[in-house]
């Protein structure tokens, strides 16, 4: 089968990551080619042996027509305009499968309407169709990424409206999906590489922690979205949560972003609970991660790579409560869409 793979593929892309292992195993049987998107931006492209084409921004005939030699067409699409775009463009043009990395595409689709096309009162308008008149006067307001209201209308049917079918990470995202869109849905998790493939085939130990305390994570690209603060406030608000834990943030945001949280733990008092780590490269953490479970901080990096510590385990999905499993003391999973860990 000849498969056409549409993906963001720079270094610093988690998606880029999953792509090229998902196109490595699929290459095994199949012919798949990966366009990439994003090639104009900042992030460098990954360099890799699979086969790579560039994805245009802005399509023409003859690139649309060169996609009906493959038997199946694949986008990946995610809540970043510049990443996504080409990919985007070409998914409303020629159908095929749609791979939802993000349930919420609010962003991208301010973005597209404001910034690409211009037209910012089709944003409205589309929330409007999508999600009714109230969802259309929520979008004439500035939006906190964080806003609970967004997951209400999350604006991501636009993105399948010439899709064959969607696929997702979660059995959430597929219920919601499922719901307002007559196509087919399924869930599948993401392919486990690199050092997190250790969890797959071998149980580690669980051995104490020096201060006592539970272990929590949240890597990646922060943001918003991920509810960060949430669960600060969270831990701030519970006497116990304040002593029984420790929640580790690895990654970089913007500087509004990161400041907001700091504000947030020194207002709280929670300097010895919560730690900003900031940006951690693979090099460093791949030389260490034999010593991981050694009671040792868990260091994961921008792509996924993970050294695994006392009471981690990583996961990139999940919708458990966060609060009650700490207060019970077991091992649990946040429904941000980073891994939170306990």
């Amino acid at each position: 089968m000849r498969i056409a793979w549409f993906t963001p593929f720079g270094t610093r892309s988690a998606i880029g990551d999953y792509s090229e292992a998902i196109v490595r195993g699929l290459s095994r049987t199949d012919d798949v080619t990966i366009f990439v998107s994003g090639a104009a931006g900042p992030e460098p492209m990954r360099e890799s042996e699979l086969r790579c084409a560039s994805a245009p921004i802005d399509p023409e005939p003859a690139f649309l027509e060169s996609l009906d030699g493959f038997d199946l067409l694949v986008y990946n699409m995610g809540n970043h305009l510049e990443n996504h775009l080409p990919i985007y463009q070409t998914a409303i043009r020629k159908p095929g499968i749609v791979i939802l990395h993000d349930l919420v595409l609010r962003d991208f689709f301010r973005r597209y309407f404001t910034l690409h096309l211009r037209t910012p009162e089709s944003y409205r308008l589309y929330l409007g169709v999508a999600h009714g008149s109230e969802a259309e006067q929520f979008g004439r307001s500035d939006e906190a990424g964080d806003d609970c209201r967004r997951l209400a209308a999350p604006l991501f049917s636009p993105a399948l409206q010439r899709a064959l079918g969607a696929i997702v990470h979660s059995d959430y995202a597929r219920r919601r999906v499922a719901d307002e869109v007559s196509l087919p849905v399924r869930a599948i998790d993401f392919p486990l590489f690199g050092p997190c493939e250790i969890t797959a085939t071998t149980r580690l130990p669980k051995r104490s922690t020096t201060d006592g305390r539970v272990r929590i994570l949240a890597f990646g690209m922060l943001n918003a979205n991920k509810l960060i603060l949430d669960i600060i406030v969270a831990i701030a608000g519970s006497e116990r949560l304040r002593t029984a834990c420790r929640f580790d943030v690895i990654g970089q945001g913007s500087d509004d972003y990161e400041a907001t949280l700091a504000r947030a733990i020194a207002d709280a008092g929670l300097d010895s609970t919560v730690r900003l780590v900031g940006w951690q490269n693979d090099e460093r953490l791949d030389g260490a991660r034999g010593r991981g479970h050694r009671g040792e901080p868990a260091q994961p990096t921008h792509r996924g790579k993970l050294r695994l510590a006392d009471h981690i385990f990583a996961s990139r999905r999940g919708h458990g409560g966060l609060g009650p499993r700490l207060l019970l003391g077991s091992p649990g999973r946040c429904g941000c869409q980073n891994p939170i860990v306990g």
